[in-house]
Formats: structure tokens, C-alpha cells, sequence
């Protein structure tokens, strides 16, 4: 198992120009002047790491900084995911809960951001797990996160998929208002996303970043076009209204409580800003340029998406109008705002965007799958850890997760219910990688801070508070993912998220003691120690 993971790979890791700097700067620092080129760091990291470059890099630091804000896509995502917010909250529930949230996923992401710096590599999360863990557990450990963070992204992907279909389907009943939404068209509406990612990854990839640079224009331009006209256009109410009017319309009579369920929706809009550490393997000068990417895309979509919040709850005059419109409150304030063929033209920017955005996302899920299985993590893992030695991408873990999103897709189409249980599963999951990632780099910090590798982008002294405030609030999140929504409690509004991932994590660690202990190398085994 260790050959087959380290085994040498003679494929380019960089182009002509940048072997040609690296040259240049190697000269110069043997002569005293310059320093290491990014090329040189980035091979020297990935030979600490005990990996083979084995694809092309090709993103650069504004490059990656458009590829993590796209993959984002706050705003647009902010925008339809209003209603829960809305529901648990009102007006100033989810203005304050999004200030809040913003900041302590800040910090989550400062600390995700400087191991990325340590260990910059496609695996990510679990990879972290595994060096600082403590080393009893760190095997199982880093098993578990690497299965729960392939089941964050590939579930995502999935659910992305869904609302590229449905916007897709919002299109066709403008031009064709006598169309019938039906379950079965909804499923096939996702195949035009699926197909556009799939051809992309595969055959286009090393256009991505410029495509990224594009679509970053689009992001910016179509947010700032949709706020100046729903500012100039659509009816407003009082500041009063939007940061003091606290409102429940759940079925909790805590507003407390329902502050909580109401956090899901900034959660989801600033989420995703980790796509940057899965593509690592894929960047120039990695250790410096994929935290710096991770930070700055939150402070910019966070930043974006705020104005775009403020926006959206001074434009709603009537709440429970809002969330009783059959396209969601977005498309509320839309239709106040713009005139038919504005709010056309705004669904077209919408989609193309999320479609934008299914791509990338498509890309760092289909990277932590080949990184699981280079480590011999999945079933089959030479299949999905093979690099295609022509496109230079992994093309069977691409493959793997097309199939993955068609196949949940389609489970919708059998039980809406089974898809819901997923889909709350995966902010769950997502926590609970958070927590077990961060906890792992604070016992470490706190235990043997001697131990731990040097950091470009490093938190200094500040590691400690910022890292336990960050479980702190990942367990808080963990917590109310499993709570349930609704009162009284049924079978189609039951909350499936802490039965499923019990069940999940139940069979993670059936595999591993039969199967993954034997063939899962745990990434602390190829550490190489200075």
C-alpha cells in the first residue's frame, strides 16, 4: 500500500516558465540573493507531505481567490435560502444572526486556513486529522473525517444541482407559463448541470481559473445591478422594521429558539470557503496563496452578501406575503422590483451563475474523493486514485461524483423524504468535520506546540482563543443541525440529520476495523520529519 501511494509519477508539475523561474531563483539563492521560487515550496511541501505531484498546477492567487468566491456564491445562495431565516427570526433575526455568524465562521475558517498553510494538499480536513490528532486515535480519526468531508461535498454538489434545475425550471415557466412542474421533470432538469460540469472537468479543466476570472465579473456585477434596482424600485419599510422587528412564525414559542433553527441560513450562504484547500495540489506557491484565498473570498462574499441581506429586508413590506410565495421571498422582492423582463433577465444572470458555480464545486469534491482513495480510504481505491496521464485530472473520481449527484437526484424522485434526510445530514456532517479538525490542531497546539510544522499564514499567539472558539461554536451548529424543525413532530417533518449520521458513522467504523485499517495509509505515515 505504502509502494502504490508513493509511487513515482513522470508527469510535469509545472510549465516551462515556471521551471525556468525556479532555476533562475535557485541560482540566486545559491549565490546569496532572492529566496525559494513559489515551484520550489511547493515541491518541497508536498515532499514533507509524502506525495507525488502527479497533476497540473494551474491556479494562481487571484485566480483561486475568484475560484473560492464562485464556489461560494453567497449572495445567490443567500438569496434562496431566505425563508428559514426569515421564518425563525423576521426581519432583525436574520440581519443580527448573519453579523454573528460571519464572524465566528471567520474564525473558523482562520483556523482551517492557516493548517491549509501547513499542509496544503487535496485532502484537506482528514489529512490535518491525521498529523496532529493525538496518535492513538489519529487513524480512525482521520478515517471518519475523510468519509464524512467526501459526504459534505458530494451531497452539496448534489443539492446544487437541484437548485441550478430549478431555477432552470423558473426559466421555462416564464417563457411557457402553462408548464407543469412535475417531480420527474424536476430530477431531469439537473441533467443539463451535470453534463456541463462533467464535459468541463474533464476535457476543459486547465481553462478553469480563466473561467473563474469571468464569472467573478458577473458576481460582482450582476449582485451590485440586482441592489441598485431593488433600492430604486421596489417599496420600502423603516430601519426600525428591519434591525429591530423580531418575529416567529415557526411553531417554538422560544424566539430564542428559534433564533437558533434561523442560523441555517447564513450558514449555507458562507459556507464552502475550504473548496480552496481541495484544490491545493493545483496552485502556485500553495501554502501562502490557498489560505490567503480561503480568508479573503469569506471577507469578500461575506462583505457582498451582507449588502445583498440588507437589500432583501428593507424591500419586504410583508413577511408572511414573502414567505408564502410558491418561488420564495427572493423572487417576492424581485417581482416588486423589476418589470417582467427585468426579472427574466435577472433568473438568466441567477442561473448562469449557479451553473458557474456547480462547476468548481464539481471539481474540489471530485479532488477529495481522489485523495481519500490515494490514501486508500474509499472501496477500489486504484480506481479512483488514477490520474489520466493525458488530461492530467482524476478522471474516474470525476465520473464517481457525476454518478453520485445523478444517483441522488433521483432519489428524490423516489422519496423526497429519503433526499431531505441526506440533505440535513450534510450540515451535520459538515460540522462535525469542523469540530473534530479544529479540536485535533488545539490539542496539539496546546500539548506539543514545538511539534507543529511552520505556517506562512500563521494565527501566532492569537491560536488558542481563536481555536477553541471555533469548536466551540462548530459543536453549538452541530447541536441545532440535529434539532427538530417543526412541531409537532412527524414522519415527513422529522429531522433525519442525527439518526443518519449515527447510522453513517456506525458503518465508517464497521469499515474501517474489517476493511480501512488494513488498506487506509494514514497521511501522518508519509510524513517525512525534518
Amino acid at each position: 500500500m505504502e509502494e502504490r501511494i508513493k509511487r513515482r509519477v513522470s508527469i510535469s508539475v509545472v510549465d516551462a516558465a515556471s521551471d525556468s523561474n525556479d532555476s533562475r531563483s535557485s541560482r540566486r539563492s545559491s549565490t546569496g540573493g532572492g529566496g525559494d521560487s513559489p515551484a520550489l515550496r511547493d515541491r518541497n511541501d508536498m515532499k514533507r507531505m509524502g506525495r507525488v505531484q502527479e497533476v497540473r498546477r494551474v491556479f494562481r492567487s487571484y485566480s483561486l481567490f475568484s475560484y473560492t468566491c464562485i464556489v461560494m456564491s453567497t449572495w445567490e445562495y443567500l438569496a434562496f435560502s431566505l425563508s428559514a431565516g426569515l421564518t425563525y427570526g423576521g426581519r432583525g433575526g436574520l440581519f443580527w444572526s448573519y453579523i454573528v455568524e460571519f464572524g465566528l465562521i471567520m474564525l473558523v475558517t482562520a483556523s482551517l486556513a492557516e493548517m491549509a498553510s501547513m499542509a496544503p494538499n487535496a485532502g484537506g480536513q482528514y489529512t490535518w486529522v491525521a498529523e496532529f490528532a493525538p496518535p492513538k486515535t489519529q487513524k480512525f480519526l482521520s478515517y471518519l473525517t475523510g468519509w464524512m468531508s467526501v459526504l459534505v461535498w458530494q451531497t452539496a454538489l448534489s443539492s446544487s444541482n437541484v437548485v441550478s434545475g430549478t431555477l432552470l425550471e423558473s426559466l421555462i415557466t416564464i417563457y411557457k407559463p402553462d408548464y407543469e412542474l412535475k417531480p420527474w421533470r424536476s430530477a431531469l432538469m439537473t441533467l443539463p448541470s451535470l453534463v456541463v460540469l462533467l464535459l468541463w472537468s474533464l476535457f476543459a479543466h486547465k481553462y478553469l481559473p480563466m473561467l473563474q476570472n469571468l464569472t467573478m465579473v458577473l458576481h460582482v456585477m450582476g449582485a451590485i445591478l440586482i441592489i441598485l434596482t431593488i433600492w430604486v424600485a421596489a417599496p420600502h419599510v423603516s430601519p426600525r422594521e428591519v434591525f429591530l422587528d423580531f418575529s416567529n412564525f415557526g411553531s417554538y414559542s422560544s424566539l430564542f429558539v428559534a433564533l437558533m433553527l434561523g442560523q441555517s441560513t447564513p450558514q449555507w450562504a458562507l459556507s464552502s470557503m475550504d473548496a480552496a484547500a481541495h484544490m491545493s495540489e493545483e496552485v502556485f506557491d500553495a501554502s501562502i496563496a490557498v489560505p490567503r484565498a480561503m480568508v479573503n473570498a469569506l471577507w469578500f462574499n461575506g462583505l457582498l452578501g451582507f449588502a445583498m441581506l440588507i437589500t432583501i429586508l428593507f424591500a419586504l413590506p410583508d413577511i408572511n406575503s414573502a414567505l408564502n410565495n410558491p418561488s420564495g421571498a427572493f423572487i417576492y422582492v424581485l417581482q416588486s422590483a423589476w418589470s417582467s423582463t427585468g426579472y427574466t433577465y435577472s433568473i438568466w444572470v441567477m442561473s448562469i451563475l449557479i451553473l458557474a458555480g456547480n462547476i468548481p464545486f464539481a471539481a474540489a469534491a471530485a479532488r477529495l474523493t481522489f485523495a481519500l482513495a490515494r490514501d486508500g480510504g474509499l472501496p477500489f481505491p486504484k480506481v479512483f486514485a488514477k490520474i489520466d496521464r493525458r488530461l492530467l485530472v482524476p478522471v474516474n473520481a470525476i465520473l464517481a461524483t457525476f454518478c453520485f449527484s445523478f444517483a441522488l437526484t433521483f432519489i428524490k424522485l423516489g422519496s423526497v423524504t429519503v433526499y431531505w434526510a441526506f440533505a440535513s445530514a450534510l450540515g451535520l456532517a459538515q460540522w462535525l468535520t469542523s469540530t473534530i479538525t479544529i479540536s485535533c490542531i488545539l490539542w496539539r497546539r496546546i500539548t506539543a506546540p514545538e511539534s507543529l510544522p511552520n505556517a506562512r499564514w500563521s494565527l501566532g499567539r492569537f491560536g488558542v482563543p481563536i481555536n477553541a472558539v471555533s469548536v466551540i461554536f462548530s459543536l453549538n451548529s452541530l447541536f441545532w443541525t440535529i434539532w427538530p424543525s417543526t412541531l409537532p413532530i412527524t414522519v415527513v417533518d422529522f429531522n433525519f440529520a442525527g439518526p443518519l449520521a449515527v447510522v453513517l458513522i456506525v458503518l465508517c467504523g464497521i469499515t474501517y476495523r474489517v476493511y480501512g485499517k488494513k488498506v487506509y495509509t494514514s497521511p501522518k505515515e508519509l510524513i517525512k520529519q525534518d
